[in-house]
């Protein structure tokens, strides 16, 4: 059978527009003199395409095999030869989970810059399936981008404050510090090569003392939705997104799985950055990743006495909520509470208060009331809690 027609860098395809499909095949396509091919020794073939940017914004390109199968993806910038270095690139075995055989690279374009793709097949071990007929994919994703993919606009982390993020349409801007964490880690060159989607955070705590920034990642190997690699900033002094250096590094984990708390002594009223990146494709979009950020406070929390009580709304989580500096005040019932039911005699008590009403309708529509918490402790002295209607 003869090789693609796209087969070589100098006979690649030309792809235009912001979105579109394409149909491709990588069978009996080959590997050309001095092509890239990243960390596998068992690269197998590709085929080449080009595309134009249309207009300014972020872009997403993917292909999927018509059946499981190891393929490759990667994006160049185009300089009239064939290109060495890539801009973004995914390798995938063709496994169980729903798009595993899916390669995803995104771009944040810039009007008529001209751009590369390589698409491949590679041998993840003995028996596996590597070339086939593939769709070629690509769409305009400014309006899904995560708030938080640029340094500009980074999202801001409140004091206490849970928040859920989602890095499928994230992108790499330019001087990102992608460009040279993976050197500064000592990642080898290995699929678990932090992923070109990153998102900025801040932190401006209003009191000087420790500030701790916790992680999750829900890693679920069947999905393979990655893990966090992140890194924390001093923000003296950052003005552009060149200013985040590996001089400035507070503290850093260059592979989250499960949780993970970073600290830095922080002072009131400065700034400090936040960059996280997935460690490698995620293949599913989803808030499958958190991160809290928590400082000392001043006085006692907001709902700390009755009167001040926070309403709740039905099905509605509280992502803010801390006990610190709460105390327990004239008449607060706890005390009583706790002697009538025989708990831990004489402890220190503090109250926090909600208050909700239930929703109007017959009384037999509504027999019960759930209510559950759950903690995301953070350094927190919690031995136990009471939790009382």
């Amino acid at each position: 059978m003869p090789a693609p027609a796209n087969d070589n860098w100098a006979s690649r395809t030309v792809i235009v527009g912001a979105s579109g499909t394409l149909a491709g095949d990588t069978t009996d396509a080959t590997v050309e003199g001095g092509e890239w091919h990243g960390w596998s020794v068992n690269f197998r073939g590709t085929v080449w395409y080009e595309w134009t940017c249309p207009a300014d914004g972020k872009y997403s390109f993917w292909m999927e095999p018509d059946a499981p199968r190891d393929t490759w993806m990667s994006v160049f910038a185009h300089t009239g030869s064939l290109p060495t270095t890539p801009l973004d690139w995914l390798d995938e075995g063709g496994n169980n989970s729903p798009n595993d055989d899916q390669v995803r690279v995104n771009l944040d374009a810039t009007l008529g810059t001209v751009y590369d793709f390589q698409c491949g097949k590679y041998q993840s071990g003995v028996g596996a399936v590597t070339s086939g007929p593939f769709v070629l994919n690509w769409a305009d994703i400014t309006g899904l981008a995560p708030a938080g993919d640029d340094f500009a606009s980074p999202n801001v982390l409140a004091n206490k404050t849970l928040y859920e993020f989602d890095l499928f349409y994230a992108t790499k801007e330019v001087d990102d510090p992608w460009d040279w964490v993976p050197a500064y880690a000592g990642y080898w060159s290995s699929d678990y090569l932090p992923g070109e989607r990153t998102m900025f955070h801040t932190i401006t705590p209003d009191v000087t003392g420790t500030v701790e920034v916790r992680l999750q990642a829900w890693y679920d190997n069947s999905l393979e939705m990655g893990s966090i690699t992140v890194y924390i900033f001093d923000g003296a002094g950052v003005v552009s997104i060149t200013d985040l250096d590996a001089g400035a590094i507070l503290d850093s984990n260059d592979e989250v799985y499960g949780t993970s708390t970073l600290s830095f002594a922080g002072v009131a009223a400065q700034t400090y950055w936040v960059w996280t990146t997935a460690t490698y494709g995620v293949e599913t979009p989803g808030p499958f990743f958190k991160i809290k950020a928590r400082w000392p406070t001043v006085g006692p929390p907001p709902n700390d006495d009755w009167v001040n009580a926070t309403t709740l709304v039905m099905q509605t989580w509280v992502t803010s909520q801390s006990t610190e500096n709460a105390t327990e005040e004239v008449g607060d019932p706890l005390p009583q509470i706790i002697a009538d039911s025989l708990f831990y005699p004489n402890p220190a008590t503090t109250t926090v208060w909600y208050t909700f009403t239930t929703p109007e309708g017959p009384a037999n529509l509504f027999p019960e009331i759930n209510m559950s918490i759950q903690f995301e402790n953070v350094s927190d002295a919690l031995d136990w809690v009471l939790f009382t209607f």
